[in-house]
């Protein structure tokens, strides 16, 4: 049983430090911050091809991104794990090194 992940993907957790005091919490004061985030690659629309059509399905994970790891412990004993695929990252698909993109990597 395969799943795959539908929608974009989201982004590492952003924390801040921020300041308040005790009577700020409890009569729910309003702070603006300012963050940065990453922009999509204008080269490669994110993709991180130069040409769309070159970026394959990655053949370790069978485009899932996670692979299955079964160790043996001992005699009768087995154990299952699942992890990133290294070949492309987690993300299921892979970029030949010819058509990576030069604007982003």
């Amino acid at each position: 049983q395969q799943q795959q992940q539908r929608g974009p993907q989201k982004g590492e957790t952003v924390r801040r430090h921020l300041e308040v005091t005790l009577e700020e919490l409890y009569n729910g004061a309003v702070r603006k911050l300012k963050i940065s985030h990453s922009r999509i690659c204008s080269g490669c629309s994110g993709s991180g091809a130069t040409d769309t059509t070159k970026v394959i399905k990655c053949s370790t994970c069978k485009e899932t991104g996670m692979v299955t790891e079964y160790r043996r412990l001992g005699p009768g004993f087995v154990t299952q794990s699942r992890r990133p695929c290294t070949d492309c990252s987690g993300t299921g698909k892979r970029v030949p090194k010819q058509f990576i993109c030069k604007v982003c990597t």
